[in-house]
């Protein structure tokens, strides 16, 4: 029997899924809860539901797990092969290039992952696996695995002052409103501040209601020095200001894309001739789509990394896949709460490929998440 697999926050979610892949008539096989991405990430990442679910007529045909096809067409209504196909069917493009890897691929496909880059992937693994002489089922989850710790390229976390250089070492945090930029920057403050770094943070964010209290609300938590700027001009004097420091935060406001007047403003203030590395903030239950979108407005600055956060709110972590190919920039941090400190971890290219594909591993420490 041909079954497919569902996750979502709650059974309701679940099923509502699997209803709309197998219709009403879909037949529920198995119920479990499991944690999001095969193991614990970090505090309160939370757990989702599993469904395994199939159809009467996946029971007919491996067919039937890609097309609307019902028994009685399977057995009556199969229209004859026109001769110009050479007496072959035509390919089903929704199929997975490999039968074998059907369930690897709906997984892949339910993670956010798109169908071509899915089909990429197992095809790839499909010839590796050929090549190595090894069954292509039993390690053919192995090897997906593996082509996706490979494909995601990561980065250190925020740079500190090194031996021997004259000023601090500055991160500025860009990104659209409400992807968590304020949040995100105080926890890397507090890990700096735990391996006994000095720290400045400033914000840019002084026209939003609350924006630049906030930050300073978080710098005295931290116990740390905070100036609030509103100008290329006021920037560079705090940069100044802070040049005893071993790393500088820089918050900026959020910006939307479709403002020309703002994307401008972050080439001034965050473009090629000026000061620090950038990383854009990004949420992770953005849908792909927008994402996309926004990684490529902003990558009108040079972009040093990316930082996934909200990821205790979404399922779908292939977004984050495509959308750091797509913008050829290494990911960075990963956050999943709203604890200072906590929450955060440095991406490694394991923690990222389990996401997409559960399996156990160990927990990477956010303890080293400063380079």
């Amino acid at each position: 029997m041909k079954t497919r697999r569902f996750r979502g926050k709650d059974l309701r979610e679940t099923l509502d899924k699997v209803r709309a892949a197998l219709g009403d008539d879909a037949i529920i096989v198995s119920t479990r809860k499991v944690s999001r991405n095969g193991r614990e990430f970090g505090q309160g990442f939370g757990s989702n539901v599993e469904v395994e679910a199939t159809t009467p007529e996946l029971e007919f045909s491996y067919t039937a797990a890609f097309r609307d096809v019902t028994p009685g067409e399977l057995d009556n209504d199969m229209e004859e092969i026109p001769e110009s196909l050479g007496g072959e069917l035509p390919l089903d493009d929704s199929a997975p290039p490999v039968p074998e890897y059907a369930d690897l691929y709906f997984e892949l496909s339910e993670s956010g992952l798109g169908e071509e880059t899915a089909k990429e992937i197992l095809s790839r693994a499909e010839k590796d696996l050929d090549a190595s002489g090894y069954d292509a089922v039993e390690a053919g989850r192995e090897q997906v695995m593996n082509i996706l710790s490979q494909l995601f390229d990561v980065k250190n976390g925020v740079r500190m002052r090194q031996p021997g250089e004259e000023g601090p070492a500055i991160s500025n945090f860009i990104g659209p409103a409400g992807a968590g930029k304020t949040t995100t920057i105080a926890k890397i403050a507090a890990l700096c501040k735990k391996r006994r770094l000095k720290v400045g943070l400033i914000t840019l964010d002084t026209r939003r209601a609350g924006g630049a209290e906030q930050m300073e609300k978080l710098a005295d938590l931290l116990r740390v020095p905070f100036l609030a700027v509103n100008s290329r001009q006021q920037l560079d004097q705090a940069l100044a200001k802070f040049k005893r420091a071993d790393v500088i935060l820089v918050d900026s406001p959020g910006r939307s894309t479709g403002d020309e007047a703002a994307m401008a403003d972050l080439e001034v203030l965050f473009g090629e001739d000026r000061p620090g590395e950038n990383y854009l903030v990004l949420a992770a239950n953005t849908n792909s789509e927008d994402m996309k979108r926004i990684g490529e407005k902003f990558s009108r600055v040079p972009l040093k990394g990316l930082i996934f956060t909200k990821l205790d709110e979404t399922s779908r972590f292939g977004v984050i896949f495509e959308v750091h190919l797509d913008l050829g920039v290494p990911v960075a941090y990963l956050t999943s709460g709203l604890r200072i400190p906590g929450d955060i971890d440095m991406a490694t290219p394991n923690m990222l490929a389990r996401l997409i594909l559960p399996a156990e591993q160990e927990l990477v420490s956010a303890q080293g998440a400063i380079a």
